[in-house]
């Protein structure tokens, strides 16, 4: 039996170490870990490419069995989809245009920051006093380097995404600098559609075997 998993990203966006592609094998974390839980459900792994936006919508409709990339589990989430425990947390982080001094939130007053439209990413940029929250659609199939770039060309002053991928990146872009960490501790899942409880359990116990191992 396979199982088809929503990545919410196209094929060509690079996160590392996230996800990345090399030609048409899918690498990184998140589908290592995937591919991981599915081996352990006797499940073969198949990945189903959407814009970032529309990874829940695509679930719902069926084109897919879960959506497993860099999905906070959210009580507004649970609203709408079915999820698993989690099975990694992680922090969110902001980069910024290389020459801007920022070291925490306070710094970036009157500073244009964007993160991709209704993440949490948005959410942690909006709670701070005084920022201008900016955010991103799928205008390409890109929306991190679409980040990048705004901030780069000064479109915008930096923008908030998950810290694994922010570190990295920071380090090997030398137009950016890391700006600091927020310990938000997001719990990452797979969401399903709502009433999938049988697909829900088996999910929970192949992440305990893997996460135990």
């Amino acid at each position: 039996q396979r199982v088809g998993v929503d990545t919410g990203a196209e094929p060509d966006l690079d996160a590392r170490p996230l996800f990345w592609n090399e030609g048409e094998t899918r690498l990184g974390y998140e589908p290592e870990a995937a591919a991981a839980v599915a081996r352990a459900m006797g499940l073969d792994l198949r990945w189903v490419y959407t814009d970032w936006g529309g990874r829940m919508d695509s679930v719902l409709r069926g084109e897919s069995d879960g959506v497993w990339c860099g999905v906070s589990i959210t009580e507004e989430r649970r609203r709408i989809l079915g999820f698993s425990q989690p099975y990694a947390y992680f922090n969110e982080s902001c980069v910024v245009r290389r020459g801007v001094e920022a070291s925490s939130p306070e710094d970036l007053r009157g500073l244009r920051i964007g993160a991709a439209e209704a993440s949490t990413n948005l959410e942690v940029v909006e709670s701070w006093d005084g920022v201008v929250a900016v955010a991103f659609t799928d205008q390409t199939d890109d929306i991190f380097t679409d980040l990048i770039e705004a901030t780069a060309s000064g479109a915008i002053d930096g923008f908030v995404d998950d810290e694994p991928a922010m570190v990295p990146l920071a380090e090997r872009d030398d137009r950016l600098s890391f700006a600091f960490s927020v310990e938000s501790r997001r719990p990452w899942g797979c969401g399903v559609r709502p009433g999938s409880d049988d697909l829900v359990a088996a999910l929970d116990a192949a992440i305990a075997s893997c996460t135990a191992s």
